[in-house]
């Protein structure tokens, strides 16, 4: 009998580390402080831009101040593009006027994130969110308090002078939204995140940021998480075949 219960629990912890993958980093800092990117989690969708679609059309600008470095944003549409789906498909970013990175993606991204009616379930107020029945002003006052929204993306402050950008997809019909983090650290940036997931809930406080994401927009739980780290960076983890609920906080 106790060797079967240590062949099932065995088993258990196997299933358990299975499901569960190893925490793997977004980017790093090299020696000299610059951005290291992890590649595996880029992935690009830019079957269109190509000359057709350009000069860019202007969006909108949101101006930023994080850990006193002044940064410009520019948002654009590809040229002709302004009746499709999504508000935004090209981000420029600029340090001290000079354009630090320029990233475009077909799969668009929408203006004030988590808010925009009709554009993301997130901002739904009468959406309960998590085994609690949370509220969603209850997800916003926990955000509001250590990030801000600057109309086209949501800025947190990370460690070692570093902030996070989050910018928040179209939801083309069923289709997970897409998903993209830009990472800037005295005067750099770079894209470290862009994958098509749904965003099922954000949490910040003054230590730590986590975005959950799903493949399934209609329930609190969540597949993967990606969180920051007490050196500046950002991790991503996932439950392979392991939904999991949310944290009541």
């Amino acid at each position: 009998m106790k060797l079967v219960k240590f062949v099932i629990l065995s088993l258990l912890c196997c299933a358990q580390a299975v499901a569960q993958t190893k925490a793997e980093s977004l980017y790093t800092f090299d020696e000299k402080g610059e951005i290291v990117v992890n590649e595996k989690f880029i992935e690009r969708n830019v079957e269109f831009n190509d000359q057709s679609v350009k000069p860019y059309e202007l969006v909108g600008i949101t101006t930023f101040e994080v850990h006193s470095e002044k940064y410009e944003l520019h948002v654009l549409c590809y040229k002709g593009w302004k009746d499709e789906a999504g508000d935004f498909y090209v981000i420029r970013l600029y340090h001290d006027g000079e354009q630090i990175l320029e990233f475009a993606d077909d799969g668009s991204w929408i203006s004030d994130p988590l808010f925009k009616e009709g554009q993301t379930w997130l901002r739904d107020p009468a959406r309960s969110i998590g085994s609690g029945g949370r509220p969603f002003s209850h997800i916003m006052n926990l955000i509001g308090k250590h990030a801000t929204f600057k109309g086209h993306c949501l800025v947190y402050p990370l460690a070692n002078d570093a902030a996070a950008l989050l910018f928040e997809g179209f939801p083309y019909g069923t289709g997970e939204t897409l998903t993209t983090i830009i990472a800037i650290k005295g005067g750099k940036a770079k894209v470290v995140y862009n994958k098509c997931w749904f965003v099922t809930s954000i949490y910040a406080n003054e230590n730590k940021f986590e975005l959950y994401l799903g493949d399934d927009h209609t329930t609190p739980q969540y597949e993967a998480v990606v969180s920051t780290t007490s050196d500046g960076t950002m991790e991503y983890k996932q439950y392979k075949g392991l939904k999991k609920e949310e944290p009541v906080r």
